[in-house]
């Protein structure tokens, strides 16, 4: 997603140091001052001051997430995980 955007938007190719799929790497990666990150709103804590969330260029970047279950009954953790995570994308419309 970055390489993309920065190509697209930035018109330029972006020096990449860090990778890592996991959200909390990248948010210490960003508060210790070694990297910048692109951040589905959905990761980003609620107010932290050694964070600096902008916008980019301009538009509004989105991706689908998608949960495929069994036809059977969930499991509670996954009923808890599927609740949580639609309260916090209801929080973040509001």
């Amino acid at each position: 997603m970055v390489v993309g955007t920065c190509r697209r938007l930035g018109g330029y190719e972006p020096d990449l140091r860090h990778r890592s799929s996991d959200a909390d790497v990248q948010l210490e990666l960003v508060r210790a001052g070694a990297a910048v990150a692109l951040m589905p709103a959905l990761t980003l804590p609620g107010d932290d001051p050694a964070l600096a969330v902008r916008g980019i260029a301009e538009t509004d970047l989105r991706r689908r997430l998608v949960v495929v279950t069994r036809d059977t009954p969930p499991a509670p953790a996954l009923t808890a995980f599927l609740t949580a995570v639609t309260d916090r994308v209801r929080d973040l419309g509001r």
